[in-house]
Formats: structure tokens, C-alpha cells, sequence
């Protein structure tokens, strides 16, 4: 709910406007938000992904559960529903990533907010890890403790930084200096609030970038893009 997904959705449709071939992907057994923002159905075909053993993973067995968008960019949603009976292990996860690097030159990979081996093996092979939080106190310290996990499983050479999103317009948000001193991680930059661009985006299924495209929030979706690239 604090607008993670439907960034990283805007900045990879904008990277594939770029030239860019780029996959999005929730490493997830359930509750994935993927296929509602794009329009790509349930996102429960990927459960048959998810029965496979790691061994039995790799750039051709996973292309056909990689969906197209019209932006350019390409998906692989998690299933939505709450799904106990799916499992996603260490082993599993990192057979997918490393999968999707063979389809695309950028995977951008949406890990959920709560620790988990599979969560910690794509850590560990990650180039770049970006964290997003809310300009509020509570935001603050909760990024914390999640930069301090992302931060022990990542590997030494991986680039560490923040996204700021601004869900709604704020009286007295955190500035940016105080979040990077708290945290030690650069700011990559702030997502201004968009309430309605974003709700339109979602009833058209498409990221905010191609939705509104000339909207304040697309432009900084596009220069987080060209950095990103």
C-alpha cells in the first residue's frame, strides 16, 4: 500500500520506452499487485512456475509465464489471492532471477515487505537495491530496520539507496537529508503525490508514465528511469 509496485512499474515502462527490454517481477506465492496494475488477468497461471523444482528453471522454461504489456514492459505477476498452499524457496527464487536476466537487459524485481530465505537469496545477487519509504517518522523507522536486513544479505558491490514516495501532499514531511542521515543510504529521489493520476492509471491497467504521460509524476518516473538505465 505505499505505492512500491506501482513505482516500479512506471520506472520500468519507462526504461523500455528508453530501448530498454525490461522484466518486472513479484517473487511471491501470493497477494501479488502486478497483474491488477497492468491488467494481465489473476496471476494465477504463475502457480504452475512455482511447482516447478529450481533445477527445472531457467530462460526457456520461464519465458512462458513472462506476460507482455503494451507499455514494452514485461511481467511476471504473482498469483493475487492468499495462497497458503504456494511455497516459493531460496532455490526457487534465485532460479527465477537469474532466468529473467536472460530475457532482459533489466529485472526489476518487487520483493515483499517481510523477511524470507527467497527474499535473502535475491539480496545476494542484486546489483542495485532501492528502498521505498513514506517522509514520516514512522516510515523513517520502519526503512530502518529494512535497510538493516537488505543490507546484511546484499552483496558488497550492490548500490544501496532510497525512493521517497509522497502518497498525499504532507504538512511537514522528512527531508531528504535527514532520511539519508538516519538511514546511510543516498536518496535516489521523491515521487511527488499523484492521487489522481494513480487512479487512473489503475482503471486503465497501465503504468502512470503511459497513463498520463505528461503528468509532473511521469516526468520524475522518467528521470529516475535514465539514472536507473
Amino acid at each position: 500500500g505505499g505505492g512500491t509496485t506501482t513505482s516500479l512499474v512506471s520506472i520500468g515502462a519507462a526504461m523500455a520506452a528508453l530501448g530498454k527490454r525490461v522484466v518486472a517481477a513479484e517473487l511471491r506465492p501470493e497477494q501479488g499487485q502486478l497483474s491488477t496494475l497492468l491488467n494481465l488477468g489473476t496471476g494465477e497461471s504463475t502457480q504452475g512456475l512455482l511447482a516447478l523444482d529450481a533445477a527445472q528453471i531457467d530462460s526457456r522454461s520461464i519465458s512462458g509465464w513472462v506476460l507482455s504489456h503494451t507499455s514494452g514492459l514485461q511481467a511476471l505477476p504473482a498469483p493475487q489471492a492468499m495462497r497458503p498452499d504456494l511455497h516459493l524457496d531460496a532455490r526457487q527464487a534465485l532460479a527465477i532471477a537469474l532466468a529473467l536476466t536472460g530475457l532482459a537487459e533489466a529485472v526489476l524485481v518487487d520483493l515483499p515487505p517481510w523477511p524470507s530465505p527467497a527474499s535473502e537469496a535475491v539480496l545476494g545477487i542484486s546489483d542495485r537495491i532501492l528502498l521505498t519509504l513514506e517522509p514520516t517518522r514512522l516510515g523513517l523507522e520502519t526503512a530502518v530496520v529494512m535497510a538493516a536486513y537488505a543490507k546484511a544479505h546484499a552483496r558488497p558491490a550492490a548500490e544501496l539507496s532510497v525512493l521517497v514516495i509522497n502518497r498525499v501532499p504532507l504538512a511537514s514531511p522528512l527531508a531528504a537529508r535527514q532520511i539519508q542521515e538516519r538511514l546511510g543510504w543516498t536518496v535516489a529521489g521523491g515521487i511527488p503525490p499523484a492521487p489522481d493520476e494513480c487512479a487512473r492509471a489503475q482503471q486503465l491497467g497501465a503504468p502512470v508514465v503511459q497513463a498520463a504521460p505528461d503528468s509532473t509524476i511521469s516526468q520524475t518516473f522518467n528521470t529516475l528511469a535514465r539514472t536507473l538505465a
